[in-house]
């Protein structure tokens, strides 16, 4: 069942991407939020969050860099584990 072990994999992962989003700082999230689940674009959220819209693209770009270190290092942990 090779299926079956996939979508519990993508489960997974999906689960450990939620949890570590939640872990960061609130406007990260927010911006996060915005742009790649509400599909807002850069100009909007400027405005909705009353900030220029360089602001929200560094926001934007500090977000993924600190979720993508958030993942790697939990990555990394479970592999420890594993």
């Amino acid at each position: 069942m090779p299926v079956a072990d996939e979508h519990i994999s993508h489960t997974e992962v999906c689960s450990i991407i939620k949890r570590e989003i939640e872990r960061l700082p609130h406007p990260y999230r927010l911006i996060l939020n915005l742009y790649h689940f509400e599909e807002i674009k850069y100009e909007e959220i400027a405005q909705i969050l009353e900030m220029p819209v360089g602001t929200v693209k560094n926001y934007l770009y500090r977000a993924r860099r600190k979720l993508k270190q958030y993942l790697l290092r939990r990555m990394s942990e479970q592999e420890l584990v594993g």
